[in-house]
């Protein structure tokens, strides 16, 4: 939660998505970079994620750009599905994790 507090302190915008009066995912927005996409683990595969992407690209005024961890295989086939590609920056968390730059 400190990590959400401190992206919106910093002027990052954050959405939530509802289903049934019912959270089921966020996303934040900071200028043109989408960051904090997540859906609950139950209500992935249901298109949540998608449409929380697509309005968090129509928020954008320029190129949305985001980072995706390299194994997390499934964002990264719903990022390219919708546009996005690498840029062929990476950000090193260790010594077998690492962060992608996508831009659309």
């Amino acid at each position: 939660m400190g990590y959400l507090r401190s992206a919106l302190e910093k002027g990052a915008k954050l959405y939530m998505l509802f289903e049934a009066k019912r959270p089921v995912g966020i996303v934040s927005i900071s200028d043109d970079m989408i960051e904090n996409l997540y859906v609950l683990p139950e209500e992935q595969g249901k298109g949540y994620g998608t449409k929380l992407l697509r309005f968090a690209i129509e928020q954008c005024k320029g190129h949305a750009t985001l980072w995706v961890l390299n194994n997390n295989l499934g964002a990264r086939r719903l990022y390219t599905r919708l546009g996005f590609t690498e840029t062929g920056e990476v950000k090193h968390l260790s010594e077998t994790l690492t962060e992608i730059e996508m831009r659309l």
